[in-house]
């Protein structure tokens, strides 16, 4: 996944779990733990994809503090808009206006 220069990063959906771990290893907000939850996504093998969908209860299950959950949400919630500029509710919308066609 490490993209040098003007390169664009692929999409989340399509990271592996050793680009989520990379993704998470890069951010600020978790310090030490960082390396520990990185171990956490490769050893469940947690995809760009299963990331986008975690949950708090999840977290909870990954041993993942309070904080840091409340953290990571956030980042998730940044990342599910990056990938969907007109947002969560438009690209819904166009998904049931589409299925109901």
């Amino acid at each position: 996944m490490r993209m040098h220069g003007s390169m664009m990063q692929p999409p989340v959906w399509t990271w592996s779990p050793q680009d989520v771990a990379e993704y998470l290893q890069g951010l600020q907000d978790f310090g030490d733990r960082a390396r520990e939850y990185a171990e956490v996504i490769m050893r469940e093998d947690i995809t760009g994809q299963t990331f986008l969908d975690l949950t708090d209860n999840d977290l909870i299950l990954l041993k993942v503090t309070m904080g840091h959950r409340k953290l990571l949400l956030s980042r998730i919630a940044h990342l599910k808009h990056a990938a969907h500029p007109r947002g969560v509710a438009e690209a819904a919308a166009d998904f049931i206006s589409i299925d109901n066609a």
